[in-house]
């Protein structure tokens, strides 16, 4: 029928098939897209063998959101006229943007076998191999990129994105450099450029890439974020005063500012850490998890796969190795899923041989993964990197197993439904912090914690060799730098004005935060002498022997102490903590309670500098308190792995039987 809208079309000469795609493209060019389709069409009509016809009727398709009709009329035009450059490469961006990257890739092939020197189609090439893993090959492509067009910031920016993925941080540096030699205001390159300069622990230096994207647009969230973690990580508490209160609200606002694992070094607010989960993950993961073809799989023994990047010199993998070796083989059947390349660690060969299976997937993109695991029938898949620098989230969102879990390397919630579960305990994750979950909690009978208890600790080095002073009292508190907040570090150097000739021991980290820290101890009145950074230690023994020489470990706030208070409990030093409300402010607790030394455990932060303070004024007490640490490591279920590991068990089993008889994820205690 024609309508008043179209009835201009009809008007040209019926036999004029080439007016009426003139009219077509006029009309399409000023916006008017319904009366174009229709000129397109009638063009068609005229001469259905029309290719530059059904090319413009596709470009029109496709700015109506008719995406699959847009295509069809892609290939249409490119039946009649298969050297159409233009046809092609658009073909591959229209099947890229459905998420049909095999295919877009093709079509961006044939586009190439047109014009080898295509820049468009070679860069594009280079996205959809890296989203499909094949990263050398994308790699080589965006250099077949910069020799066409030397001057391409995108290709520069897209070949460092691959060479940070390949762990090689230095080259990728390098090119982000190259990109802005050419795009000085390259946004995504000056991003880039700055997580590549956190990774080499060259925080001031990204602090000034963020500045530049703040100057760029001061409403970059992501970049005040930048600028939020960079003050974390200098311990620059001024800047950290004046950050707080924009980053809550950009939060509050649903914009994605930073990783809820940094923001954890912030507030002590699990709602907000829930938010910022959600507004990280939510922009590009699907908010429904994919379907499972089957549900549940019907096997003998319970199918584990531990899915983390950490499977190296790394505190998850040294936490949960045992765990892997202790697994009832009769019951479960264990498989590791590496997501990160062979760091040639002991740990790393160490969790292979602990696993009945074990896949470096650090090649293959989030969709091979999943598949991965849905064709090893895998019953239970556990996430052990949550939302931490190196996850790899989607993978879940893929549905790779009936039951989704996430365990151990990240103290939050997920934030999104493709995570069935979070196992945690009574003291870390009460019930009543359901609301603050999308998954559903599951308490462990004692503490969520998994230790290797294999690692001996040997005997300590001198004072000296340590570089302790001779004599003195030592306060040691081994977190993060970037875990020390203000109060708690004031708090600090009130207990060395009172127990004179004590040390506070650090653990080293970025020169400027170190700088910092010292003139805050000058602000409060205590000689810079009497803080001790300790420098890193590669051997994890060598690290747990000098630790011994502490007298009693400081907790930070309000992102605890986790695996450096289990060093530390394990070392047979004794642990002061003050509990807060979210997962992250109650890990040393939950320790604590699990080696029957509740008593360290304070109700607020007055009790907290009494507590240590009585203990470092009473060297009797102290003795007392770490011969039952000792006593207890033997005996409690904090370092008894075995338990642990059938309290887990039991847990995995509770949630198959669920999954079996067709239930919905509830929240339950092991017994």
């Amino acid at each position: 029928m024609v309508t008043a809208e179209t009835a201009e079309i009809f008007e040209l000469s019926m036999a004029d098939a080439s007016a009426l795609y003139n009219q077509a493209v006029a009309l399409d060019g000023a916006g008017r897209l319904e009366p174009a389709l229709a000129a397109y069409d009638a063009a068609l009509a005229l001469k259905p063998d029309y290719a530059d016809a059904h090319y413009g009727r596709a470009a029109t398709l496709w700015s109506l959101g008719r995406l699959e009709e847009a295509l069809a009329a892609t290939g249409k035009a490119i039946a009649i006229a298969p050297g159409n450059l233009a046809a092609h490469f658009n073909r591959g961006v229209m099947l890229q943007h459905l998420r049909r990257p095999e295919e877009a890739l093709a079509a961006y092939d044939t586009a190439l076998r047109i014009r080898a020197d295509f820049a468009p189609a070679l860069n594009n090439s280079g996205s959809v191999l890296l989203e499909l893993g094949r990263r050398a090959e994308a790699l080589a492509t965006y250099d077949r990129l910069i020799a066409v067009e030397p001057r391409h910031g995108d290709a520069h920016n897209n070949r460092g994105g691959i060479l940070f993925q390949l762990d090689r941080t230095e080259d990728a540096l390098a090119a982000f450099d190259a990109a802005l030699q050419r795009q000085p205001d390259h946004a995504r390159a000056l991003l880039n450029r700055s997580t590549a300069l956190t990774k080499l622990g060259r925080h001031a230096e990204a602090g000034l890439c963020y500045q530049r994207l703040l100057a760029l647009n001061p409403r970059d969230a992501t970049a005040l974020g930048g600028l939020a973690d960079v003050a974390l990580h200098l311990c620059d508490f001024d800047a950290q005063a004046n950050l707080a209160a924009p980053i809550r609200t950009l939060i509050e606002a649903g914009e994605p500012v930073m990783q809820s694992l940094n923001l954890m070094c912030w507030f002590d607010d699990p709602a907000l850490h829930r938010r910022a989960t959600e507004n990280q993950l939510s922009r590009w993961m699907p908010q429904a998890p994919s379907p499972l073809a089957h549900l549940p799989y019907r096997h003998d023994r319970i199918r584990l796969a531990y899915l983390s990047p950490d499977f190296g010199h790394h505190p998850v993998a040294q936490q949960l190795v045992e765990v892997l070796e202790r697994h009832d083989r009769n019951r479960f059947e264990v498989t590791g899923i590496a997501l990160k390349r062979d760091d040639g660690s002991e740990i790393r060969a160490r969790v292979a041989r602990a696993c009945d299976h074990f896949h470096d997937a650090s090649g293959e993109n989030d969709a091979a993964v999943a598949a991965l695991l849905r064709a090893g029938e895998i019953d239970i898949a556990i996430d052990l990197a949550g939302h931490t620098a190196e996850a790899r989230p989607a993978i879940f969102g893929h549905r790779a197993a009936p039951v989704q879990v996430n365990y151990l390397g990240f103290a939050g919630t997920m934030a999104l439904p493709h995570w069935d579960y979070i196992l945690a305990d009574a003291v870390v994750l009460p019930m009543n912090q359901q609301s603050f979950f999308r998954e559903r909690i599951v308490h462990l009978p004692h503490s969520f914690w998994a230790a290797d208890t294999t690692r001996p600790v040997g005997p300590p080095p001198s004072r000296a060799d340590a570089g302790l002073p001779a004599d003195g009292f030592v306060f040691a508190a081994f977190n993060r730098l970037n875990k020390i907040s203000r109060p708690v570090f004031r708090l600090w150097m009130r207990l060395l004005t009172a127990v004179p000739g004590s040390v506070l021991w650090l653990a080293s980290g970025d020169d400027a935060a170190a700088a910092n820290l010292l003139r805050e101890a000058r602000a409060c009145g205590v000689d810079p002498a009497r803080l001790v950074f300790a420098p890193k230690l590669h051997a994890r023994d060598d690290h747990l022997a000098r630790l011994s020489l502490a007298d009693l470990f400081l907790d930070t706030a309000p992102y605890n102490a986790h695996a450096t208070a289990s060093d530390a409990l394990w070392a047979g030093v004794p642990v002061v903590t003050c509990p807060g409300g979210s997962f992250a402010s109650r890990v040393a607790a939950s320790l604590l309670h699990a080696v029957d030394l509740a008593a360290l455990v304070t109700k607020s932060w007055d009790d907290y500098e009494a507590l240590t303070l009585g203990l470092a004024r009473d060297p009797a007490r102290l003795r007392e308190m770490r011969a039952r640490l000792v006593a207890n490591r033997a005996t409690q279920p904090l370092f008894d792995t075995a338990r642990t590991c059938r309290a887990i068990e039991a847990a995995y089993r509770i949630m198959w039987e669920r999954a079996e008889r067709g239930e919905a994820p509830e929240s339950f205690a092991v017994p």
